[in-house]
């Protein structure tokens, strides 16, 4: 190796050693969960130790709440609707979405390489005259092949803060998606809840008609024995009228209920034949905890959360942007005028340099960015 070459090489190696202990220092601030402990009451942050254990025996909720009401049908509603309902494949979608930025963001800290393949054919006139084009009336073939490196040395932490921001992301995107099952699966057990109490007063409102049709036959009976009167009978005959206007009211309501569970499950709109079966039975009051951990536990304060841990590493990656950036960057090249000299060691161009940028005049842009 030449001597101004080895030069070079150890300049590059006190450059990278030097900047390798600059590395670690991260721009920011960083994140800490916040105390909301002064903005709580006393009774929220303890309770008597006579409840305290019978506090700690539910303090996680059951996840599968619905099951609690023992209804196969409900539960199998339920499943289809995780499976099947189109806003929740959406959220699922999007934290497909958010992990995918999440990995094109950890690729800016990492050693990039490309290959490139290159052909130049040039000719020039007589009387043309090129500083890098072939002499007047020659022309030249040009073959080259070889590799491009370049790697953004993350000084102050940048990259590493957009990759903190990028998973805090994630979090939010899969609390939302545990809110969103929730709140559909509590919208679809209300709909089947009030589907089954319209089918329970539909099958008392025919029990009914049933027995006031007996109560007319009977009453009109009397009437033509000269035992009964004829108000009588029509009192009958409009009580049974009115019973009977009550179920296409009852069957329209039935029908919008079937509707409703139909677009939750992602289906078109129609009749929801559901087999008869009872009203689910209310199940026990399960203990919750303290109410701060009933907070915590709810999925937009956690996805609030989430945000907030992004936001926050969102501006430490802004005020790296105050400081300087490195660039290393490589190539290695096969270049010749003939595919037969591309293997000899001659035709070996090589570079090897670094770039450092620092912002000096922005208009406000990174101020502006970082509040």
């Amino acid at each position: 190796m030449r001597p101004q070459a080895k030069h070079r090489f150890a300049v590059v190696g006190l450059a990278l050693f030097f900047m390798s202990a600059v590395i670690g220092c991260t721009a920011g601030q960083n994140f800490h969960a916040p105390d909301v402990s002064m903005t709580m009451e006393d009774n929220w942050q303890a309770v008597s130790s006579g409840a305290e254990g019978q506090l700690d025996q539910h303090r996680q909720p059951v996840t599968d709440w619905w099951r609690q009401f023992h209804d196969d049908a409900l539960s199998g509603l339920v499943d289809q609707l995780f499976s099947s309902n189109r806003a929740l494949a959406g959220a699922k979608q999007r934290i497909l979405e958010l992990s995918a930025r999440q990995g094109v963001v950890q690729a800016d800290s990492k050693l990039q390489l490309a290959a490139a393949l290159d052909y130049t054919h040039a000719e020039a006139g007589d009387k043309a005259v090129s500083i890098l084009g072939p002499p007047p009336g020659m022309s030249r073939d040009l073959h080259s092949a070889g590799v491009v490196a370049g790697w953004e040395l993350d000084l102050w932490g940048r990259t590493a803060r957009l990759v903190e921001a990028a998973g805090a992301d994630i979090g939010a995107g899969h609390a939302d998606y545990q809110g969103m099952m929730v709140s559909l699966a509590a919208e679809l057990t209300l709909t089947y809840v009030n589907e089954r109490t319209i089918e329970s007063r539909l099958d008392m409102v025919r029990q009914n008609i049933a027995l006031q049709e007996k109560t007319l036959a009977l009453a009109e009976n009397r009437l033509q024995a000269g035992t009964g009167t004829a108000l009588a009978v029509e009192r009958t005959r409009r009580l049974l009228q009115s019973t009977r206007a009550r179920v296409p009211e009852l069957e329209r309501a039935q029908t919008e209920a079937g509707n409703r569970i139909k677009v939750l499950l992602g289906q078109p709109p129609g009749k929801m034949v559901l087999k008869p079966g009872p009203m689910p039975v209310v199940p026990r009051l399960i203990g919750l905890g303290l109410p701060v951990d009933l907070l915590v536990r709810r999925s937009d304060i956690r996805a609030a959360f989430h945000r907030y841990h992004a936001a926050v590493a969102r501006t430490g990656a802004a005020e790296a942007e105050r400081y300087p950036r490195l660039l290393l960057a490589g190539k290695l090249t096969l270049s010749s005028d003939t595919l037969d000299n591309m293997v000899d060691p001659d035709s070996l161009i090589y570079s090897l340099g670094s770039g450092l940028s620092f912002p000096l005049l922005t208009g406000g842009r990174i101020k502006s960015n970082i509040e």
